[in-house]
């Protein structure tokens, strides 16, 4: 197995359970990381698909920086949910955050997007292109994760 896969299929180091929120594939072949978010019960922004996605970012840049990881030329973005790439923000959380007057929740909530998915629009400053493989809806945030590849 190389170190790649180990983002992938269950070791030690990274259980399978790792990502809850997102599916993620090495393609030998193409040089390729695919990372399919899967974000539950709606396929829209929730803090457990952030939290997953900031924790895929980390865990690539320790793989390919290690000095006997494989080669990554490509970094795609896709959706695991048939017929919606992303429908944008949590309007459930909105709604609670907005009833609550909690401003400061809103504004985290707001920053952690734009944080979470900056790595990918930097192509983690690596030398690799992003790609968005869109197949779907992408509303709001869900077409702004979109716009975010190169």
């Amino acid at each position: 197995m190389n170190a790649m896969n180990a983002l992938v299929l269950p070791s030690p180091e990274m259980p399978a359970e790792e990502y809850a929120h997102l599916k993620t594939w090495y393609d030998d072949k193409y040089e390729a990381m695919w990372y399919y978010m899967d974000p539950k019960p709606r396929p829209c922004v929730t803090w457990q698909l952030l939290n997953d996605l900031k924790q895929f970012h980390r865990d690539l840049y320790s793989v390919i920086d290690h000095s006997d990881g494989p080669t990554l030329k490509y970094l795609v973005l896709g959706s695991n949910t048939p017929g919606v790439f992303n429908l944008g923000g949590d309007l459930k959380l909105f709604k609670e955050l907005i009833e609550t007057r909690n401003r400061e929740a809103l504004f985290e909530y707001g920053k952690a997007c734009l944080d979470t998915m900056y790595p990918h629009h930097i192509e983690l400053e690596r030398d690799l292109t992003s790609i968005t493989l869109l197949q779907g809806d992408a509303l709001g945030g869900g077409l702004e994760a979109a716009l975010s590849s190169s």
